[in-house]
C-alpha cells in the first residue's frame, strides 16, 4: 500500500535526521525550557491570528527547536528567533498571496523587533541550519498514520461519531498542546504522534486499540519501551491543567509582548477549517478580498538596506 510505504520512508528519514533536544531548567545566559515553552505557545497564538495551516506552525516549532539546540541564544533574543522561524515556515508552507511582508508581520505579532532585525535573524537561522528547512516533523507523521488507519480500518475510526477531518483536527490540537512542552523534545516525532494516536484509540475503541497500535509500531520500528514511556508522559500532560510559562525579557526599552490567548483556548474548529477540504466534506469558504500589501520576496527583502541597531551575533556552541 502506498500510504504504508510513505510511512516507512518518513520513519527512515526521521531516524537519520532527528536529534534529541535538551533545554536547561535555569540560567540567564541561554534560553531555558520554560522560556522555550512560552515561545512555542506564543507561536501557536500567532499562527491562530494569521489563520495559517497546522503545517506552518509545526515547521516553525521544528525550526525554532533545531536552532535553539545548535547555538547559544540569550533569552532577550528569543522573540526575534521565534518570529523569524515562523516567517520562514510561512514562506515555505503558505501561498505567496497570504504571507504578509515583514513589516506587517512585525507589527501584528507584537514581537518588538524591527524589520532589519528579523531579516538578519532569518539569515542567521538559515546559515546555522545549512539552509535545510524541510526536516520531517510531527504533522507529517500525524497525517500519514491517520490516513493509514482510515484506509485499512475505517470501521475503527468512528471515534465519537466524528468525521475523519474532525478527528484529525482534534488530534492536531492535542499534538500542539504536547509540542508546547519541552520535555517531549526528547522523543522522535513518530514516537510522540503514535503515542497520542494510541491514547485516542484506547479511549474510543478499547477492544482493538492495542492491536492497531502494534501494527503501526511495526511499520515505524519504534521500540516498545520508548512508546510506553511516551504514552505515559502524554497521558499526564493532556490530563494536567495548562499553565502558561513566564515570558522572557524583551530587548531593552521595548514594550513587553502580551499573551492574550493560551494554548488551551485554541478551538478545534479553526484547525478543522484548515484540513476538512482534504476529505471533501465541505467546500472551502471563498477567501475574503483584502487590500493588504503584496508580500515582498525573500531575495528582495534581503537586499534592503538596514539602518537600525544591529542584532548582536549569537555565538555558536
Amino acid at each position: 500500500m502506498r500510504i504504508a510505504r510513505v510511512l516507512v520512508r518518513l520513519s527512515c528519514f526521521d531516524r537519520q535526521q532527528w536529534k534529541a533536544k535538551f533545554f536547561r531548567r535555569h540560567g540567564d545566559t541561554n534560553v531555558t525550557g520554560c522560556q522555550r515553552d512560552w515561545a512555542a505557545s506564543w507561536l501557536v497564538s500567532i499562527n491562530r491570528n494569521f489563520q495559517f495551516t497546522p503545517e506552518t506552525l509545526s515547521l516553525a516549532l521544528s525550526l525554532m527547536d533545531r536552532f535553539l539546540n545548535s547555538v547559544k541564544v540569550p533569552p532577550k533574543y528569543l522573540h526575534c528567533v521565534g518570529i523569524s522561524c515562523f516567517f520562514l515556515a510561512a514562506k515555505t508552507m503558505e501561498e505567496d498571496e497570504v504571507v504578509p511582508n515583514t513589516q506587517i508581520l512585525a507589527a501584528e505579532s507584537q514581537c518588538g523587533c524591527s524589520v532589519s532585525e528579523i531579516l538578519r535573524m532569518e539569515r542567521e537561522i538559515l546559515s546555522k541550519l545549512d539552509w535545510n528547512l524541510r526536516h520531517v516533523h510531527h504533522i507529517d507523521f500525524l497525517h500519514a498514520l491517520h490516513a493509514l488507519l482510515l484506509s485499512m480500518y475505517p470501521q475503527y475510526l468512528c471515534l465519537g461519531n466524528m468525521t475523519p477531518s474532525r478527528q484529525l483536527s482534534t488530534l492536531t490540537s492535542k499534538l500542539f498542546r504536547l509540542l508546547c512542552s519541552h520535555k517531549f523534545m526528547v522523543f522522535r516525532p513518530c514516537v510522540l504522534v503514535l503515542s497520542l494516536l494510541s491514547l485516542e484509540l484506547e479511549t474510543y475503541v478499547p477492544q482493538s486499540w492495542l492491536q492497531l497500535t502494534m501494527i503501526l509500531q511495526r511499520l515505524t520500528e519504534i521500540p516498545t519501551e520508548q512508546l510506553v514511556h511516551c504514552r505515559e508522559e502524554c497521558s499526564r500532560q493532556l490530563s494536567a491543567k495548562f499553565h502558561l510559562p513566564k515570558p522572557p525579557v524583551l530587548y531593552a526599552r521595548r514594550k513587553r509582548v502580551c499573551m492574550k490567548r493560551r494554548v488551551e483556548q485554541i478551538e478545534v474548529d479553526e484547525i478543522y477549517d484548515c484540513i476538512k477540504h482534504l476529505y471533501n466534506e465541505d467546500d472551502l469558504a471563498k477567501s475574503k478580498s483584502s487590500d493588504k500589501v503584496l508580500p515582498l520576496s525573500c531575495s528582495t527583502e534581503l537586499r534592503q538596506c538596514v539602518d537600525d541597531v544591529p542584532v548582536q551575533t549569537i555565538a555558536a556552541t
